[in-house]
């Protein structure tokens, strides 16, 4: 119930916050991080993975060689290397 709540409100700011800065695509999942080459973005910087015609909503937590780590909110079964994620929301706080 918790988790469903975090992931409307997440959805929520996603929505109410504008268009996307940066565009990448996954290139590595390991447990619940999902790394994404993304060109620009920063640490707090909210994002959407794509994941069929719906998105994931998450948020960059760190960066490694060049790799933002993003944790998502919301269920990941599915999700792959090569989805598209864009960065929209620069250190948003939720």
């Amino acid at each position: 119930m918790l988790a469903e709540i975090q992931r409307e409100r997440v959805c929520r700011a996603v929505r109410d916050l504008g268009g996307p800065v940066a565009q990448g695509r996954v290139s590595r999942i390991s447990g619940q991080v999902v790394e994404a080459a993304l060109p620009e973005g920063a640490v707090g910087d909210l994002v959407e993975i794509a994941l069929g015609d719906e998105a994931i909503p998450g948020e960059i937590v760190a960066f490694r060689d060049g790799s933002a780590r993003v944790v998502p909110v919301g269920d990941m079964r599915g999700l792959a290397p090569g989805a598209r994620v864009a960065s929209a929301f620069e250190n948003h706080v939720l």
